[in-house]
């Protein structure tokens, strides 16, 4: 019986959906050679971040990418305990990978607590523009940034 329902589910999603016509014809981005497209530097990479990129309940992120970066200087200085200040915390961090002089800096929980621990908007809104504004002056420094929630 599920099943019959996810097929009758799927088979009706284009029902009701207008049609405008043919499509048109979009800008299309240049082909770029492997030689002339943009690539992470992954010479010095610095992980920074909360509870999952410190290895909360498993292996730290910052291990993960030294296995799968092997050439790769890698730090990690992530903390679980970046919920407690997340701007004095961010701002640590970013010192220091400022200081390993990182070409890439890999923030994949950075922003969480900016945004969830407080539920004051006005509060979210001045942590996650501190954070922002710390990110930025790595930016400045020469890494690259990869951020995710």
């Amino acid at each position: 019986m599920r099943q019959i329902w996810l097929t009758l589910l799927v088979g009706t999603t284009g029902l009701g959906c207008p049609v405008s016509g043919p499509p048109r014809d979009l800008p299309r981005a240049p082909i770029l050679t492997a030689s002339q497209q943009p690539s992470l530097p992954v010479e010095r990479i610095a992980v920074v971040g909360a509870s999952v990129s410190a290895g909360f309940g498993g292996v730290s992120f910052g291990e993960l990418v030294t296995a799968a970066a092997p050439r790769s200087k890698v730090e990690s200085y992530a903390s679980i305990f970046l919920f407690r200040d997340p701007v004095g915390v961010t701002r640590s961090q970013i010192d220091q990978a400022i200081a390993f002089r990182a070409t890439a800096i890999i923030g994949l929980d950075l922003l969480f607590w900016d945004v969830y621990r407080e539920t004051d908007p006005a509060w979210r809104d001045r942590s996650v523009a501190a954070a922002l504004a710390e990110l930025e002056r790595a930016r400045a420094a020469g890494a690259w940034i990869v951020v995710g929630d």
